[in-house]
């Protein structure tokens, strides 16, 4: 069984082992397919993958072998197999990705184990040479976008007041989920954190709950103060409405239909003060790793 204590027998150079970020974003891609679609929802997905050593890994969960079955047919092909280097770490990372799927854990969660196999070092250089190649490849239209969002990024720098923060979140959440990602990791690296962590407050939004899954909106729903909810609600789009009364009892509807009744005098501060509450929420069980969130929106 390879583990990351014996990582050091791969043998791999930094650019090495940034190339594997291919493989976790894979994996990353068949977790998020199994939470929406369940384990069988792999069956669709065989046809796609790069090679034999993948397919028959997915096909033995799609069969409903057991963890511990596929565990020793990992480990014996990853040995039959010879291979070394990169190559080894590779067929390493898809298949512990794999069975931390079959166990449970969210994309996030699997996510974090699987980049501890390439190292911190290895995911920074991956994302400054995906940036580049990004910037080289885009169209026009997002490469406008891109560089909007890096220009009022500098102009941020100078001024870090609310509405400042606020029209550069805008701006960025215009441009792809990737770039997005680059421009908060970017502020990183240049030692203006706050900052970063700022915009990043600004980039999920209340009306973001929509693209929630089931299981995650009951879960925020629970630990939600009924008069924050209906706060919030006071403002909201019909379908944000919708969704969250699909989510709740037909009582606690009532409910919070009478207090939006009630608070319809409410200002659209504090509504959007409400909004906040519950936003800062879902970022929280998103960091503890009990809810799931779908990798287009920055959290």
């Amino acid at each position: 069984m390879f583990t990351l204590e014996n990582r050091r027998f791969f043998a791999c150079s930094l650019k090495e082992r940034a190339s594997c970020m291919e493989t976790v974003n894979q994996v990353v891609s068949l977790s998020e397919l199994a939470r929406k679609h369940g384990l069988l929802g792999f069956e669709e997905q065989i046809h796609t993958l790069e090679n034999e050593f993948q397919k028959s890994i997915c096909k033995s969960i799609v069969d409903g072998l057991d963890k511990d079955h596929i565990r020793k047919s990992l480990d014996t092909r990853i040995v039959a197999s010879g291979a070394s280097g990169v190559k080894l770490l590779k067929m390493i990372i898809f298949g512990e990705g794999v069975l931390d799927i079959l166990i449970g854990n969210s994309p996030r969660v699997t996510r974090e184990y699987l980049i501890g196999f390439i190292g911190d070092d290895a995911v920074e250089y991956w994302y400054k040479q995906n940036c580049k190649n990004q910037n080289q490849s885009e169209n026009s239209d997002k490469s406008k976008a891109t560089d909007d969002a890096l220009i009022k990024s500098y102009e941020a720098l100078k001024s870090t007041n609310e509405s400042t923060v606020r029209e550069l979140a805008q701006v960025i959440r215009k441009t792809d989920n990737i770039t997005q990602r680059n421009i908060l990791e970017l502020l990183k690296s240049e030692e203006c954190y706050k900052l970063a962590c700022d915009i990043k407050s600004h980039l999920f939004i209340f009306e973001d709950i929509i693209k929630l899954d089931n299981s995650s909106l009951n879960c925020i729903i629970r630990d939600i103060n009924f008069i924050d909810l209906s706060k919030a609600l006071n403002t909201a789009s019909d379908e944000v409405k919708e969704i969250v009364f699909k989510h709740v009892s037909l009582r606690r509807r009532k409910m919070l239909e009478d207090d939006m009744e009630n608070l319809k005098d409410l200002s659209i501060r504090d509504s959007e003060e409400a909004q906040v509450k519950i936003c800062d929420i879902v970022r929280k069980k998103h960091d503890d790793g009990l809810i799931y969130v779908h990798n287009d929106i920055i959290i």
